[in-house]
């Protein structure tokens, strides 16, 4: 190449430069850019059933599924109130199938729950999934649980649960709050009945308690489980031991 007159080698390297930088720029103007990510096709697990209502332990029915809105709470030992507030995650856990023993529990997000497009939700990978758990009424007991194979880990039983099926008499611990318990000085498993509690302006006369702190005593997780035998689950709520005045889980929300 000739250069003009008066440059000199330097001067020829950055205009060579430049001339390079141009070609990569307007070659890359050409490349199409990548289509974004489209969210998985919401297919409802629940399409080819019935709709039997909300769940009723003392007569369960296929199709039965309840709906429950996710909050988080926060409690001050000093002033002793709760704060709490709702996301706008909504969980379905609905009866899907029966077999001799036991029926099939499905839980999942609903299609406009705010963690299928935010990615930085809590739930992360979880947040597609649908988790099926076992049910069986044992006697007068409730019992959540899955087969050994299986992770126990769902959007609304982190582990295996049994729980009474009748009423808690008045001869139990009375509780006026609902709340989880934000303490991890009762390692235990225990249950209270509460009296005519309003939710969402609805007011369940009795409703049983079952709080199972166990896992407390090694670092673990306190549950706590709001029900009614003919309500199925009113709340579910779980708290750390690592952080004792927070607590997360699932309100019911009622049928209009």
């Amino acid at each position: 190449m000739i250069l003009p007159r008066g440059a000199d080698m330097w001067t020829f390297q950055r205009i060579s430069i430049l001339f390079v930088m141009t070609l990569s720029i307007l070659s890359c103007s050409d490349v199409e850019k990548p289509s974004p990510i489209e969210p998985p096709t919401f297919i409802d697990p629940l399409k080819d059933l019935p709709d039997e209502g909300d769940i009723n332990f003392e007569d369960l029915k296929v199709g039965q599924r309840s709906r429950f809105v996710q909050f988080e709470m926060t409690y001050s030992y000093e002033t002793k109130e709760t704060n709490v507030t709702y996301l706008t995650d909504t969980l379905v856990v609905a009866i899907t199938e029966k077999n001799e023993d036991h029926w099939i529990v499905k839980e999942f997000l609903t299609q406009n729950s705010i963690s299928r497009t935010d990615k930085s939700s809590g739930w992360g990978t979880m947040i597609d999934s649908i988790f099926q758990s076992n049910l069986s009424l044992e006697g007068d007991s409730i019992h959540f649980y899955r087969n050994p194979e299986d992770w126990f880990v769902t959007f609304a039983f982190h582990q295996e649960q049994k729980f009474p099926l009748s009423l808690i008499s008045d001869e139990g611990p009375e509780n006026n709050s609902g709340l989880p318990l934000f303490s991890i000085s009762n390692a235990s498993r225990w249950t209270e009945y509460l009296k005519n509690y309003n939710h969402y302006d609805i007011v369940f006369p009795r409703l049983n308690i079952y709080f199972n702190y166990k896992e407390v005593a090694f670092d673990g997780w306190g549950y706590t489980y709001v029900y009614g035998p003919s309500n199925g689950l009113i709340r579910v709520a779980w708290v750390s031991a690592w952080t004792t005045n927070e607590a997360d889980g699932w309100d019911f929300i009622p049928r209009e």
